[in-house]
């Protein structure tokens, strides 16, 4: 009988599911490869045919939650056809987002996003960069912006330092409903912070040129 044949890439998933499950509940600053292995189910050293280090499964956590993000922002933009749509779109994406995933994702998402903010091992920067990840969502609501202004419908503001603010914002009102649930209702929240954002950026006309 020949022995069974694995698919290593489904292999792959299994794994990195079983990891994230024990990362959000040990903390990814302390947990041990042995201790991912172990909750897998396999060797310490089977865990080197699928992931060079623990930073590459970091990172390969990372891209999981990020590509999730960015699927239901690409179908969200997709929908969009004024700047203020796209960006009512980013902000929804998020929310969504994060209002879809279990406790335990959460918990490794907030914690995962700490771990890259505080990195200075530079092989994990090269795996997860968190500079990278903010500057390219940068770049995106720049973009929104600026097309807002060519088209007449958003003032003709700092680009970069209006998007920075924005994110900032938005990761502001993530943290503080991750912390307080029960205090802080995230789409009434992400409403206001879109009202209160266009409100800041409109291009205020005079009456008489309504």
């Amino acid at each position: 009988m020949s022995p069974k044949r694995v698919d290593k890439e489904v292999r792959k998933k299994e794994i990195l599911h079983a990891a994230m499950h024990a990362m959000a509940r040990k903390g990814v600053n302390v947990i041990k490869i042995d201790q991912i292995a172990a909750a897998a189910g396999i060797g310490k050293g089977t865990i080197y045919e699928y992931f060079s280090s623990k930073e590459e499964i970091f990172g390969a956590a990372m891209a999981q939650f990020l590509e999730k993000i960015e699927n239901i922002q690409a179908k969200k933009l997709f929908r969009a056809t004024t700047p203020q749509e796209k960006i009512k779109a980013i902000i929804d994406s998020w929310v969504e987002a994060t209002n879809t995933m279990a406790h335990d994702d959460l918990k490794l998402l907030i914690d995962l996003w700490a771990e890259g903010i505080r990195q200075s091992n530079p092989e994990l920067k090269k795996i997860f960069d968190m500079k990278k990840i903010y500057y390219e969502y940068r770049e995106i609501v720049s973009a929104i912006i600026r097309d807002g202004i060519n088209a007449g419908v958003f003032r003709d503001v700092e680009v970069e330092v209006v998007s920075g603010i924005f994110l900032a914002s938005v990761d502001g009102l993530m943290i503080q409903w991750l912390l307080d649930k029960e205090s802080v209702d995230i789409r009434k929240t992400a409403n206001t912070l879109y009202d209160t954002f266009m409100q800041g950026i409109a291009l205020q006309r005079e009456s008489g040129n309504l």
